[in-house]
Protein backbone atom coordinates (compact mmCIF):
# COMPACT_ATOMS: atom_id res chain seq x y z
CA UNK A 1 0.00 0.00 0.00
CA UNK A 2 2.85 2.32 0.76
CA UNK A 3 4.45 1.60 -2.60
CA UNK A 4 1.19 2.33 -4.45
CA UNK A 5 0.90 5.69 -2.70
CA UNK A 6 4.48 6.56 -3.65
CA UNK A 7 3.87 5.60 -7.26
CA UNK A 8 0.71 7.68 -7.25
CA UNK A 9 2.60 10.72 -5.86
CA UNK A 10 5.39 10.23 -8.44
CA UNK A 11 2.84 10.01 -11.18
CA UNK A 12 1.12 13.16 -9.92
CA UNK A 13 4.46 15.04 -9.73
CA UNK A 14 5.38 14.08 -13.27
CA UNK A 15 2.00 15.22 -14.49
CA UNK A 16 2.34 18.61 -12.89
CA UNK A 17 5.86 18.99 -14.31
CA UNK A 18 4.60 18.06 -17.76
CA UNK A 19 1.77 20.63 -17.53
CA UNK A 20 4.18 23.38 -16.41
CA UNK A 21 6.56 22.51 -19.24
CA UNK A 22 3.76 22.69 -21.82
CA UNK A 23 2.56 26.06 -20.46
CA UNK A 24 6.07 27.52 -20.57
CA UNK A 25 6.59 26.24 -24.11
CA UNK A 26 3.28 27.78 -25.25
CA UNK A 27 4.17 31.13 -23.63
CA UNK A 28 7.61 31.15 -25.26
CA UNK A 29 6.15 30.27 -28.64
CA UNK A 30 3.48 32.94 -28.29
CA UNK A 31 6.08 35.51 -27.28
CA UNK A 32 8.24 34.64 -30.26
CA UNK A 33 5.25 34.94 -32.59
CA UNK A 34 4.25 38.29 -31.06
CA UNK A 35 7.84 39.57 -31.27
CA UNK A 36 8.19 38.43 -34.88
CA UNK A 37 4.86 39.97 -35.78
CA UNK A 38 5.67 43.18 -33.94
CA UNK A 39 9.15 43.36 -35.48
CA UNK A 40 7.66 42.96 -38.91
CA UNK A 41 5.20 45.79 -38.25
CA UNK A 42 7.78 48.15 -36.69
CA UNK A 43 10.01 48.43 -39.79
CA UNK A 44 9.60 49.99 -43.22
CA UNK A 45 11.25 48.99 -46.49
CA UNK A 46 12.71 51.92 -48.45
CA UNK A 47 14.63 51.95 -51.72
CA UNK A 48 16.68 54.62 -53.46
CA UNK A 49 18.57 55.06 -56.72
CA UNK A 50 22.17 56.30 -56.46
CA UNK A 51 24.79 57.14 -59.12
CA UNK A 52 27.18 54.51 -57.70
CA UNK A 53 27.56 52.29 -54.65
CA UNK A 54 31.31 52.12 -53.98
CA UNK A 55 31.73 51.27 -50.30
CA UNK A 56 28.02 50.42 -49.78
CA UNK A 57 27.22 46.89 -48.59
CA UNK A 58 24.37 45.08 -46.94
CA UNK A 59 24.58 45.89 -43.26
CA UNK A 60 25.76 49.52 -43.64
CA UNK A 61 24.03 52.01 -41.36
CA UNK A 62 21.13 54.24 -42.38
CA UNK A 63 21.00 57.47 -40.36
CA UNK A 64 18.77 60.51 -39.94
CA UNK A 65 20.66 63.53 -38.57
CA UNK A 66 23.47 61.24 -37.42
CA UNK A 67 21.18 58.84 -35.51
CA UNK A 68 20.98 55.28 -36.82
CA UNK A 69 17.44 54.35 -37.85
CA UNK A 70 18.01 51.38 -40.13
CA UNK A 71 20.29 49.13 -42.16
CA UNK A 72 21.09 48.59 -45.84
CA UNK A 73 19.55 45.27 -46.85
CA UNK A 74 20.46 44.95 -50.56
CA UNK A 75 22.57 46.68 -53.22
CA UNK A 76 21.77 45.80 -56.83
CA UNK A 77 23.31 47.40 -59.95
CA UNK A 78 21.26 48.70 -62.87
CA UNK A 79 22.26 50.40 -66.15
CA UNK A 80 23.40 53.91 -65.19
CA UNK A 81 22.56 53.69 -61.47
CA UNK A 82 22.48 51.42 -58.41
CA UNK A 83 19.33 50.47 -56.49
CA UNK A 84 19.85 50.38 -52.74
CA UNK A 85 17.19 48.79 -50.54
CA UNK A 86 17.12 49.44 -46.82
CA UNK A 87 15.03 48.65 -43.77
CA UNK A 88 14.37 51.48 -41.31
CA UNK A 89 12.29 51.99 -38.17
CA UNK A 90 8.60 52.40 -38.91
CA UNK A 91 8.21 56.16 -39.47
CA UNK A 92 6.66 58.38 -42.17
CA UNK A 93 9.09 59.90 -44.70
CA UNK A 94 8.52 63.13 -46.60
CA UNK A 95 7.93 63.02 -50.35
CA UNK A 96 11.07 65.15 -50.85
CA UNK A 97 13.37 62.82 -48.91
CA UNK A 98 16.94 62.78 -50.24
CA UNK A 99 19.42 59.89 -49.82
CA UNK A 100 23.10 60.82 -49.47
CA UNK A 101 25.95 58.34 -49.28
CA UNK A 102 28.48 59.63 -46.73
CA UNK A 103 32.01 58.31 -46.34
CA UNK A 104 32.94 56.93 -42.95
CA UNK A 105 36.54 56.72 -44.19
CA UNK A 106 38.55 58.11 -47.08
CA UNK A 107 38.57 54.91 -49.18
CA UNK A 108 35.35 53.03 -48.44
CA UNK A 109 32.77 52.02 -45.81
CA UNK A 110 29.95 54.47 -46.39
CA UNK A 111 26.70 55.09 -44.60
CA UNK A 112 23.40 56.48 -45.91
CA UNK A 113 21.90 59.72 -44.59
CA UNK A 114 18.21 60.51 -45.13
CA UNK A 115 17.95 64.29 -45.60
CA UNK A 116 14.69 66.31 -45.36
CA UNK A 117 13.04 63.08 -44.25
CA UNK A 118 10.38 64.62 -42.00
CA UNK A 119 7.06 65.17 -43.85
CA UNK A 120 6.20 68.22 -41.66
CA UNK A 121 2.52 67.75 -42.40
CA UNK A 122 3.08 67.51 -46.18
CA UNK A 123 3.07 64.67 -48.68
CA UNK A 124 4.69 61.38 -47.70
CA UNK A 125 6.99 59.10 -49.65
CA UNK A 126 5.01 56.22 -51.15
CA UNK A 127 6.18 52.85 -49.93
CA UNK A 128 6.06 51.39 -53.44
CA UNK A 129 8.27 54.09 -54.98
CA UNK A 130 12.05 54.48 -54.82
CA UNK A 131 13.74 57.79 -54.07
CA UNK A 132 14.60 58.91 -57.63
CA UNK A 133 18.12 59.33 -58.95
CA UNK A 134 17.67 63.12 -58.93
CA UNK A 135 17.51 63.00 -55.11
CA UNK A 136 20.27 60.42 -54.63
CA UNK A 137 23.77 61.77 -54.05
CA UNK A 138 27.19 60.18 -53.56
CA UNK A 139 30.64 61.77 -53.07
CA UNK A 140 33.26 61.42 -55.76
CA UNK A 141 34.13 57.75 -55.80
CA UNK A 142 37.68 56.53 -55.32
CA UNK A 143 37.68 54.84 -58.72
CA UNK A 144 36.73 58.11 -60.43
CA UNK A 145 39.47 59.93 -58.54
CA UNK A 146 42.07 57.32 -59.52
CA UNK A 147 40.90 57.45 -63.15
CA UNK A 148 41.38 61.22 -63.12
CA UNK A 149 44.90 60.83 -61.74
CA UNK A 150 45.68 58.25 -64.40
CA UNK A 151 44.47 60.58 -67.17
CA UNK A 152 46.54 63.42 -65.75
CA UNK A 153 49.69 61.31 -65.52
CA UNK A 154 49.18 60.02 -69.08
CA UNK A 155 48.94 63.61 -70.31
CA UNK A 156 52.03 64.61 -68.36
CA UNK A 157 53.96 61.70 -69.81
CA UNK A 158 52.59 62.28 -73.31
CA UNK A 159 54.32 63.77 -76.38
CA UNK A 160 57.94 64.83 -76.13
CA UNK A 161 58.64 68.35 -74.98
CA UNK A 162 61.57 70.64 -75.62
CA UNK A 163 64.87 68.74 -75.95
CA UNK A 164 63.19 65.38 -76.49
CA UNK A 165 62.20 64.94 -72.81
CA UNK A 166 58.71 64.01 -71.74
CA UNK A 167 56.76 66.86 -70.06
CA UNK A 168 56.98 65.03 -66.73
CA UNK A 169 60.74 64.54 -67.12
CA UNK A 170 61.14 68.19 -68.04
CA UNK A 171 59.13 69.14 -64.98
CA UNK A 172 61.29 66.95 -62.74
CA UNK A 173 64.47 68.46 -64.20
CA UNK A 174 63.19 71.98 -63.63
CA UNK A 175 62.08 71.06 -60.11
CA UNK A 176 65.51 69.61 -59.36
CA UNK A 177 67.21 72.81 -60.40
CA UNK A 178 64.77 74.91 -58.38
CA UNK A 179 64.98 72.75 -55.25
CA UNK A 180 68.78 72.50 -55.21
CA UNK A 181 70.17 73.65 -51.86
CA UNK A 182 66.88 73.81 -49.96
CA UNK A 183 67.01 70.27 -48.60
CA UNK A 184 67.24 71.33 -44.91
CA UNK A 185 64.20 73.58 -45.27
CA UNK A 186 62.21 70.80 -46.91
CA UNK A 187 63.30 68.44 -44.16
CA UNK A 188 61.96 70.84 -41.54
CA UNK A 189 58.67 71.21 -43.42
CA UNK A 190 58.25 67.46 -43.68
CA UNK A 191 59.09 67.07 -40.00
CA UNK A 192 56.41 69.62 -39.09
CA UNK A 193 53.90 67.86 -41.36
CA UNK A 194 54.68 64.54 -39.70
CA UNK A 195 53.79 66.13 -36.39
CA UNK A 196 50.48 67.30 -37.80
CA UNK A 197 49.77 63.84 -39.24
CA UNK A 198 50.82 62.00 -36.09
CA UNK A 199 47.17 61.25 -35.38
CA UNK A 200 45.67 60.27 -38.77
CA UNK A 201 42.36 59.20 -37.28
CA UNK A 202 41.76 62.66 -35.85
CA UNK A 203 42.88 64.26 -39.13
CA UNK A 204 40.54 62.08 -41.19
CA UNK A 205 37.71 62.75 -38.75
CA UNK A 206 38.19 66.48 -39.22
CA UNK A 207 38.31 66.08 -43.00
CA UNK A 208 35.09 64.06 -42.90
CA UNK A 209 33.45 66.81 -40.85
CA UNK A 210 34.60 69.35 -43.44
CA UNK A 211 33.08 67.28 -46.25
CA UNK A 212 29.83 66.85 -44.31
CA UNK A 213 29.63 70.61 -43.71
CA UNK A 214 30.33 71.30 -47.38
CA UNK A 215 27.51 68.91 -48.29
CA UNK A 216 25.13 70.81 -46.01
CA UNK A 217 26.31 74.13 -47.47
CA UNK A 218 25.76 73.01 -51.04
CA UNK A 219 22.33 71.67 -50.09
CA UNK A 220 21.36 75.03 -48.59
CA UNK A 221 22.72 76.82 -51.66
CA UNK A 222 20.65 74.56 -53.90
CA UNK A 223 17.47 75.23 -51.97
CA UNK A 224 18.09 79.00 -52.03
CA UNK A 225 19.41 79.17 -55.58
CA UNK A 226 16.58 81.49 -56.70
CA UNK A 227 17.61 84.07 -54.07
CA UNK A 228 21.27 83.76 -55.08
CA UNK A 229 20.28 84.24 -58.72
CA UNK A 230 18.29 87.36 -57.75
CA UNK A 231 21.42 88.74 -56.09
CA UNK A 232 23.30 88.32 -59.36
CA UNK A 233 20.53 90.04 -61.34
CA UNK A 234 20.37 92.91 -58.85
CA UNK A 235 24.15 93.23 -58.96
CA UNK A 236 23.92 93.68 -62.74
CA UNK A 237 21.28 96.40 -62.30
CA UNK A 238 23.44 98.08 -59.67
CA UNK A 239 26.43 98.02 -62.03
CA UNK A 240 24.30 99.65 -64.74
CA UNK A 241 23.14 102.31 -62.27
CA UNK A 242 26.73 103.04 -61.22
CA UNK A 243 27.68 103.45 -64.89
CA UNK A 244 24.84 105.95 -65.33
CA UNK A 245 26.00 107.85 -62.24
CA UNK A 246 29.58 108.04 -63.54
CA UNK A 247 28.21 109.33 -66.84
CA UNK A 248 26.33 112.05 -64.91
CA UNK A 249 29.51 112.91 -63.01
CA UNK A 250 31.22 113.45 -66.36
CA UNK A 251 28.56 116.02 -67.30
CA UNK A 252 28.90 117.68 -63.88
CA UNK A 253 32.67 117.98 -64.18
CA UNK A 254 32.27 119.28 -67.72
CA UNK A 255 29.87 121.94 -66.44
CA UNK A 256 32.30 122.89 -63.70
CA UNK A 257 34.98 123.31 -66.37
CA UNK A 258 32.73 125.71 -68.29
CA UNK A 259 31.96 127.61 -65.09
CA UNK A 260 35.64 127.96 -64.21
CA UNK A 261 36.06 131.51 -65.70
CA UNK A 262 33.05 132.75 -63.73
CA UNK A 263 34.32 131.15 -60.54
CA UNK A 264 37.73 132.70 -61.15
CA UNK A 265 36.13 136.14 -61.58
CA UNK A 266 34.06 135.61 -58.44
CA UNK A 267 37.05 134.61 -56.36
CA UNK A 268 39.33 137.30 -57.87
CA UNK A 269 37.00 140.33 -57.94
CA UNK A 270 34.18 139.72 -55.46
CA UNK A 271 35.86 137.75 -52.71
CA UNK A 272 38.52 140.40 -51.75
CA UNK A 273 35.95 143.19 -51.05
CA UNK A 274 33.87 140.71 -49.09
CA UNK A 275 36.90 139.81 -47.01
CA UNK A 276 37.54 143.53 -46.36
CA UNK A 277 33.90 143.89 -45.32
CA UNK A 278 34.32 141.07 -42.84
CA UNK A 279 37.27 142.95 -41.33
CA UNK A 280 34.97 145.99 -40.86
CA UNK A 281 32.34 143.83 -39.21
CA UNK A 282 34.85 142.23 -36.88
CA UNK A 283 34.31 144.74 -33.99
CA UNK A 284 30.56 144.18 -34.20
CA UNK A 285 31.07 140.42 -34.23
CA UNK A 286 33.31 140.70 -31.18
CA UNK A 287 30.63 142.72 -29.37
CA UNK A 288 28.01 140.15 -30.35
CA UNK A 289 30.15 137.30 -29.06
CA UNK A 290 30.71 139.14 -25.78
CA UNK A 291 26.96 139.82 -25.48
CA UNK A 292 25.92 136.39 -26.68
CA UNK A 293 23.90 135.63 -23.56
CA UNK A 294 22.00 138.94 -23.81
CA UNK A 295 21.33 138.43 -27.52
CA UNK A 296 20.09 134.93 -26.83
CA UNK A 297 17.68 136.21 -24.19
CA UNK A 298 16.42 138.91 -26.61
CA UNK A 299 15.88 136.40 -29.37
CA UNK A 300 13.92 134.17 -27.00
CA UNK A 301 11.58 137.09 -26.19
CA UNK A 302 11.10 138.14 -29.82
CA UNK A 303 8.36 135.57 -30.64
CA UNK A 304 6.28 136.68 -27.64
CA UNK A 305 6.74 140.37 -28.44
CA UNK A 306 5.81 139.79 -32.08
CA UNK A 307 2.72 137.85 -31.09
CA UNK A 308 1.63 140.59 -28.67
CA UNK A 309 2.13 143.29 -31.34
CA UNK A 310 0.15 141.25 -33.84
CA UNK A 311 -2.69 140.85 -31.32
CA UNK A 312 -2.66 144.63 -30.52
CA UNK A 313 -2.56 145.82 -34.15
CA UNK A 314 -5.95 146.69 -35.61
CA UNK A 315 -5.60 146.18 -39.35
CA UNK A 316 -8.94 147.88 -40.10
CA UNK A 317 -8.13 151.08 -38.22
CA UNK A 318 -4.37 150.99 -38.75
CA UNK A 319 -3.69 151.50 -35.04
CA UNK A 320 -2.69 149.58 -31.93
CA UNK A 321 -5.20 148.44 -29.36
CA UNK A 322 -3.76 148.73 -25.85
CA UNK A 323 -5.34 146.73 -23.08
CA UNK A 324 -4.97 148.30 -19.60
CA UNK A 325 -5.76 146.33 -16.49
CA UNK A 326 -7.01 148.72 -13.76
CA UNK A 327 -5.52 148.34 -10.30
CA UNK A 328 -7.34 146.64 -7.47
CA UNK A 329 -7.12 147.87 -3.85
CA UNK A 330 -8.01 146.34 -0.55
CA UNK A 331 -10.62 148.51 1.23
CA UNK A 332 -11.79 148.35 4.86
CA UNK A 333 -15.58 148.36 5.21
CA UNK A 334 -18.03 147.64 8.01
CA UNK A 335 -19.82 145.09 5.84
CA UNK A 336 -17.83 143.68 2.89
CA UNK A 337 -20.73 141.51 1.77
CA UNK A 338 -23.12 144.44 1.41
CA UNK A 339 -20.50 146.53 -0.41
CA UNK A 340 -19.61 143.81 -2.92
CA UNK A 341 -23.30 143.01 -3.50
CA UNK A 342 -23.98 146.60 -4.48
CA UNK A 343 -20.88 146.94 -6.71
CA UNK A 344 -21.20 143.59 -8.44
CA UNK A 345 -24.83 144.38 -9.24
CA UNK A 346 -23.59 147.16 -11.54
CA UNK A 347 -20.26 145.65 -12.64
CA UNK A 348 -19.84 141.95 -12.09
CA UNK A 349 -16.51 141.02 -10.63
CA UNK A 350 -15.60 144.55 -9.50
CA UNK A 351 -15.60 143.60 -5.81
CA UNK A 352 -14.33 140.50 -3.99
CA UNK A 353 -15.10 140.09 -0.22
CA UNK A 354 -11.97 138.72 1.33
CA UNK A 355 -13.24 138.94 4.93
CA UNK A 356 -16.29 140.32 6.76
CA UNK A 357 -14.61 143.77 7.12
CA UNK A 358 -12.36 143.97 4.00
CA UNK A 359 -12.85 143.65 0.26
CA UNK A 360 -10.70 143.88 -2.87
CA UNK A 361 -12.24 146.64 -5.04
CA UNK A 362 -11.62 147.29 -8.78
CA UNK A 363 -10.42 150.91 -8.44
CA UNK A 364 -10.65 151.70 -12.15
CA UNK A 365 -14.32 150.68 -12.33
CA UNK A 366 -15.13 152.66 -9.19
CA UNK A 367 -13.45 155.87 -10.44
CA UNK A 368 -15.09 155.53 -13.85
CA UNK A 369 -18.51 155.27 -12.24
CA UNK A 370 -17.84 158.34 -10.13
CA UNK A 371 -16.59 160.42 -13.13
CA UNK A 372 -19.47 159.33 -15.39
CA UNK A 373 -22.05 159.92 -12.65
CA UNK A 374 -23.28 156.39 -12.57
CA UNK A 375 -24.54 154.43 -9.59
CA UNK A 376 -22.41 154.64 -6.45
Amino acid sequence: MHSDRGAHMLSGGRGRALVVTLVVALLVAGGVLVYVKRSGNDTTAVCAKLPDAAGLYAGNAVNIRGVRVGTVSEVSPSPGFVTVRMTIDDRPLGADTKVVAVNNSVLADRRLELVDASPNGGARLATDHCVPLSRGFTPISVSTAFASFTTMLDDMGGPDGVGGDKPLGELISQAQSQLAGIGPDLNKILHDMSGVMSDPNEFLSQMRSVFDNVAVLTDVAGRNWSAIRDIGVNSADLTHLMGSLFKSFVYIFDGLGEAAPGLDDLLGNVAPPMLDLTDDFKPMIDVGLNRLDDLTAMLREMPGIAKSLEASLSRKRGSFAVTVTPPKVAAATPDSSALCTAMNASDAGSCDPKSPRSAVVDLGTLVTRMVQGGRR
